[in-house]
């Protein structure tokens, strides 16, 4: 079973108790800065966690310069449990103004043109089933964001990339944070689901169904609503 988990924003200890029930995890991104990366060391460094089964995907709010060893790299594809799945790391801070460079924000919080150039030609090879992101395509940000006090509906360097993506190739599930939210909608082929801080899904190990028995868990969990 593949936990996949949302925003955790430096909440160490909650996220602690979601993987220590799970075979394997995928935390989308916004985990925290280097204090917290030293308290995940340590904690995944006793028993019964293995690092190497709970991995992070970096998001906007991560210290790339102290980034955990558990962290995955820019973007890539990934087996586990016999779960494919294709991740891509980052967004955009639409708060980073107010923060300082170094210490609260990192300028390498997107792909750089050339890194979204190569993940678009990646992605385009292995036309994944399963796609875990922090920030998802510019298109499904309206309808994330629709009727929340927290919006982040600017457009990003990021979200034109996974929006490329998305019109090369539809995957059958797109999970992602960053939005504060959990929500889900249906486009008719895709499930776009938005996941809130330190929410989750699972997604069983029995490829093909997995998919299936993780989408029936976001329809339980928030229901799933079509795309109009």
């Amino acid at each position: 079973m593949l936990r996949v988990i949302g925003d955790v924003h430096g909440h160490v200890q909650p996220y602690m108790k979601l993987i220590k029930s799970a075979e394997y995890s995928v935390q989308l991104g916004d985990f925290g800065f280097a204090e917290q990366y030293r308290r995940l060391d340590w904690h995944l460094d006793q028993k019964p966690y293995d690092r190497s089964r709970h991995m992070i995907i970096p998001g906007n709010h991560d210290d790339y310069d102290n980034l955990p060893e558990s962290a995955l790299g820019n973007y890539g594809y990934r087996i586990v449990d016999q779960i494919g799945f294709f991740w891509v790391r980052g967004a955009f801070s639409v708060d980073h103004h107010i923060r300082t460079e170094g210490v609260s924000w990192w300028r390498q919080e997107e792909l750089t043109f050339l890194e979204m150039q190569s993940m678009i030609d990646v992605f385009t090879q292995v036309t994944p089933t399963l796609i875990l992101s922090h920030d998802c395509p510019q298109s499904i940000i309206p309808y994330i964001t629709q009727g929340s006090s927290f919006s982040k509906s600017q457009s990003s360097a990021t979200n034109k990339g996974l929006q490329f993506c998305l019109d090369i190739h539809r995957p059958r599930l797109w999970i992602f944070g960053h939005h504060h939210v959990t929500r889900a909608f249906y486009d008719g082929y895709t499930v776009f689901a938005c996941l809130k801080e330190l929410d989750y899904i699972d997604i069983n190990s029995q490829y093909p169904f997995g998919y299936e028995e993780g989408i029936e868990a976001i329809r339980q969990k928030c229901g799933i609503e079509e795309l109009r």
